[in-house]
């Protein structure tokens, strides 16, 4: 085959923008733990989608089938079901009245919703068609704890909520402490001692020492953000294929990932001007790992990241 001038000019700036985009930007590292790979570049999103207005505040995420995630935003009883590719909605399902709802899980057919004050809506019959059923259930959590971050964990069987706030129930205290509880979807029974417990004070020290034995940078500067101990979190998820716990936090700009130990794999900084305020994480059950961000004078994101096995 004989190249022209103008086919080498083109197969040259085809190579350059394939570097380019290969490249990308890298996952800012703030801890690992010897021997482990974090399994995502969050620095190079796969796809990336903005949301329409309505979704500005976009709070909770899940994975609903292979084309569609459910959504929920902070003020309306409302799930949308979005193309994550496109950003579009595909369809709505109103079911509660308008509160402070924070998350978002799809269990084996069925939908569930966490208010910030440990409130459940178990939303039944959502095949389209059909009146669905819904019921609200306690966990003994409240505005105390603060619960933001709802996901379903199949190896136990059983919904994690994440608290922001308040590590314990009826106990105000100040602690270095964050807690994930459990609840049986079954049952409709939570249980009253933390599922895990993530120390901040740990987790300072962690980044601090990792950051001395590698070069690595703390980021600088005076926000909440900033401080290698700062954790609240927004959002859990369950891994489909490794079964360990990632939980994100807003407040902080971080994600973590821990063993069903409550051991810390890895801690990863979140860069601000593509998350805002990461509020929602989930799964598809290929791995792909989804993260929602509300706006900040701008739309709601979903980002996609491919998982590298």
């Amino acid at each position: 085959m004989i190249f022209t001038i103008e086919h080498r000019i083109l197969l040259a700036i085809v190579l350059i923008l394939s570097v380019i985009t290969a490249s990308g930007q890298q996952t800012r590292t703030m801890f690992l733990q010897e021997g482990y790979i974090f399994p995502y570049n969050l620095g190079n999103p796969s796809q990336k989608a903005n949301l329409p207005d309505v979704l500005e505040e976009v709070s909770g995420v899940s994975y609903y089938d292979e084309n569609t995630l459910a959504c929920i935003q902070d003020e309306r009883g409302v799930v949308w079901f979005v193309d994550p590719a496109t950003g579009n909605i595909k369809d709505t399902l109103r079911f509660g009245a308008d509160h402070d709802y924070e998350d978002i899980e799809v269990v084996k057919g069925e939908i569930w919703a966490l208010l910030s004050n440990g409130l459940l809506y178990r939303i039944g019959n959502v095949s389209p068609g059909k009146d669905i059923k819904v019921k609200i259930l306690k966990t003994g959590l409240s505005e105390a704890n603060n619960t933001e971050g709802l996901c379903y964990d199949p190896v136990e069987n059983e919904l994690l909520i994440a608290c922001k706030e308040d590590p314990f129930i009826n106990v105000e205290e100040k602690t270095p402490l964050r807690a994930i509880y459990a609840y049986n979807p079954d049952k409709e029974w939570p249980d009253p001692v933390p599922r895990y417990l993530i120390n901040t004070d740990t987790l300072k020290s962690l980044i601090t020492g990792y950051a001395k034995a590698s070069g690595a940078k703390i980021r600088e500067g005076d926000a909440e953000d900033d401080k290698p101990g700062k954790f609240r979190p927004s959002a859990v998820a369950v891994h489909p294929v490794t079964h360990e716990i990632y939980v994100l936090a807003s407040t902080g700009k971080k994600l973590l990932v821990m063993d069903r130990n409550s051991n810390i794999l890895a801690v990863t900084g979140l860069d601000p001007a593509m998350f805002p305020k990461p509020e929602g994480i989930c799964f598809s059950t290929d791995g792909t790992l989804y993260i929602s961000s509300e706006g900040k004078d701008g739309p709601g994101v979903i980002m996609g990241f491919e998982y590298f096995k």
